[in-house]
């Protein structure tokens, strides 16, 4: 039997082979993707676009994509890559983390809608800057449910799917904070944080025509008060003028169409505490 040496050996530098999966394209891949275990095929693990934007693409096991493949091909997937010729020049210089993107299969200087780190700058150049991308050994993020988010006076904040489990901290002045599209066990809590100013907040739907409404309601501190939705097409949720810091309403997705409400207000509904209606 033929014996190879050690020193014929190889290894395919910046790219590591070692680790590699020989999977199938859960969809269309293109080379250098960042790409997560999605499911398997006959003994072949299924590898799709990772998204920092999409429940179930944004957490697990990923890796990077070697080459391009149609729907359905043969992709060799491997632990890292050395990836030069790439535009660092705005990461403040090597060491400096790479995140996974909002675009599927994407990677950037920049965070996506949560903070999934895949790899790392090498060269800090707007030219010739080089990148390791290693996602099954470095991918970390914070976890949505402790950190918040602000939604800002005078300013539409448009929630994502990936912002599930974050407290919105809603300004108490003309702020507009937009629901995702709903997917069963999403959740939000928005909390307003000052005393009513000169415009009410409000919290939509991202429809707004009564096909996705709330129901549920919120608690009063004032006797038995609180107000109700109509628990049919009630699409938007304002903070009216005799509204305070703290108030509040937690938001569960529970069927396709319907977020359930519940929350509390220091003032009654008859008093422009919190209201139901439609858009």
């Amino acid at each position: 039997m033929p014996h190879i040496k050690p020193k014929s050996l190889h290894p395919q530098r910046g790219t590591g082979y070692h680790a590699s999966f020989l999977g199938i394209g859960d969809g269309a891949v293109t080379a250098n993707d960042i790409v997560i275990a999605t499911g398997y095929s006959g003994e072949r693990i299924k590898f799709a676009k990772a998204d920092a934007n999409v429940i179930l693409r944004e957490a697990g096991v990923m890796g990077v994509a070697d080459h391009t493949v149609a729907d359905g091909g043969s992709l060799r997937v491997v632990s890292h890559k050395l990836i030069t010729g790439v535009d660092t020049s705005t990461s403040g210089g090597a060491g400096q983390p790479i995140y996974l993107s909002d675009t599927a299969g994407g990677w950037s200087i920049a965070a996506g809608a949560n903070a999934v780190i895949v790899g790392t700058v090498l060269t800090d150049h707007a030219s010739t800057g080089s990148v390791l991308l290693a996602p099954a050994h470095v991918a970390t993020r914070t976890p949505t449910w402790v950190s918040t988010k602000s939604a800002a006076t005078s300013a539409t904040t448009t929630l994502v799917a990936g912002d599930t489990g974050r407290t919105i901290l809603m300004a108490a002045n003309a702020a507009a904070v937009v629901l995702p599209a709903p997917i069963v066990g999403l959740t939000f809590k928005i909390i307003q944080t000052g005393v009513f100013d000169t415009a009410a907040s409000t919290v939509k739907t991202p429809s707004v025509d009564g096909s996705v409404f709330f129901v549920g309601g919120y608690a009063s501190g004032a006797s038995d008060d609180g107000n109700l939705s109509d628990n049919n097409s009630n699409d938007v949720i304002t903070f009216g003028n005799a509204t305070v810091a703290g108030d509040y309403v937690e938001l569960i997705c529970i069927t396709t169409t319907t977020w359930q409400v519940n929350g509390f207000s220091q003032s009654g509904h008859s008093s422009n505490g919190i209201a139901f209606s439609d858009s």
